[in-house]
């Protein structure tokens, strides 16, 4: 296993991760009571929620990913490189450490990776109203 630091690309999986790990939490039934009925909205939700930490100017945040010698023989329907954890640190303060960490998150990766998943918003957001006026009542 081996720790790296976040990108756009791992939202997905973080969402996922969120999501099943507290599925019988009393404290998530208290603040979101029809996520079971609404699943969708409640991981979109956590999508949104996890994005923006991960571009936060004061988070720092880390996933654990599987390599190949971790794996047994018998799980063979693991993949190397599977997320499976991450962490969220805050940092506090406004010093030149805090500074040169926040220069050091906000990388070409990161940017390309939220201009893709813009555009893919973008494009299925057109094919929904389109497929929407499609199939509407005239």
């Amino acid at each position: 296993m081996h720790i790296r630091l976040a990108t756009t690309r791992d939202l997905h999986r973080l969402a996922q991760i969120t999501v099943t790990s507290l599925i019988d939490d009393p404290a998530f039934d208290y603040m979101w009571p029809k996520r079971h009925e609404y699943p969708e909205d409640n991981f979109f939700f956590w999508q949104l929620q996890l994005k923006k930490w991960l571009y936060g100017p004061h988070q720092t945040f880390l996933v654990m990913v599987l390599d190949a010698e971790d794996l047994p023989i018998e799980k063979a329907n693991v993949v190397p490189g599977t997320i499976i954890s991450y962490a969220i640190w805050e940092r506090v303060g406004r010093s030149a450490a805090a500074k040169d960490r926040w220069a050091q998150k906000d990388t070409w990766q990161n940017l390309l990776d939220s201009a893709f998943i813009l555009c893919l918003s973008l494009t299925l957001a057109v094919t929904n109203l389109v497929l929407g006026r499609k199939h509407s009542p005239s």
